[in-house]
């Protein structure tokens, strides 16, 4: 519903006067349906909303009443006490000062914690670590969440699956393809920057913070070659793979686990009981 003008064959019983000439809006008395089905439909609306009321729009509508108030509200949001939706907005606007510290601060804290978390040489403590970077909302390594069960929807379970790179999926690191190869050369570059930015003392000069940042592509790249395609993955029963307990996931060591030679090494529970 929403003021707009419409074309109107009025009948012997309809009178001119049941609506406002002079903008001010619609009489509380509207038409017949039958005279005016537009006017008799929205004659509230109309009286209630005078165009005269909103002259920076050309039009006024229950949308455009929405979209006021969104704006209403997120101005509210920018201007709150936490300052944080201000933060990102000012950071969002402010394009030379996008790569400063104080607009970088949550994502230089989130590489604060996967420092700490590759610091570590034990097992245990590694899967600990992962565990509350994924809390955090990381995806390092590999990704996890609540899903339905595919085969038995009265189920909820804990969802396990590939993860860990920062470009959209394997073949960004594997493909021969040209525009992949420079897209992995400005990848390299950007983390990088990120070194420099999270951590200035340690990577001070550009071929510190380049070696550092080749290491990492060739980390993910390995990674990489253990996922799936994109083909594979949206096969239902190969990305099917349930168990009844995280004792035997893969990773864990056992024979229940499905995986050829299963070394094991990772400690699921650490992980369980740190991700709560």
């Amino acid at each position: 519903m929403g003021t707009r003008s419409s074309f109107v064959c009025p009948s012997p019983q309809y009178t001119p006067h049941s609506r406002a000439m002079n903008g001010g809006g619609e009489t509380p008395t509207p038409p017949r349906a039958q005279d005016d089905l537009y006017r008799h439909v929205n004659a509230q609306w109309l009286s209630e909303n005078p165009m005269s009321s909103y002259p920076a729009y050309g039009r006024w509508g229950v949308f455009e009443s929405l979209a006021d108030e969104a704006l209403t509200k997120s101005k509210a949001a920018m201007q709150s006490d936490d300052g944080k939706a201000g933060a990102w907005f000012t950071s969002g606007m402010a394009a030379n000062t996008q790569d400063s510290h104080a607009a970088l601060a949550s994502t230089l804290g989130i590489c604060k914690a996967l420092s700490t978390a590759v610091g570590e040489t034990n097992a245990t403590a590694i899967a600990a670590n992962v565990a509350k970077l994924h809390a955090l909302g990381v995806a390092v390594l590999f990704r996890i969440g609540d899903t339905p069960d595919k085969k038995n929807s009265v189920w909820s379970l804990a969802h396990i699956g590939q993860g860990g790179l920062g470009l959209p999926d394997r073949d960004y690191y594997l493909s021969s393809d040209p525009d992949r190869f420079a897209i992995r050369e400005k990848y390299q570059k950007h983390v990088a920057a990120t070194l420099v930015l999270a951590d200035p003392g340690t990577y001070s000069s550009d071929e510190a913070a380049l070696a550092a940042a080749a290491a990492v592509v060739a980390f993910e790249t390995a990674l990489a070659e253990s996922h799936l395609t994109p083909a594979e993955r949206r096969d239902a029963e190969k990305t099917y793979n349930k168990f009844e307990t995280h004792k035997i996931l893969p990773g864990s060591g056992t024979a229940r686990s499905g995986v050829e030679n299963d070394s094991g090494g990772w400690d699921w529970s650490a992980y369980f009981t740190a991700l709560g």
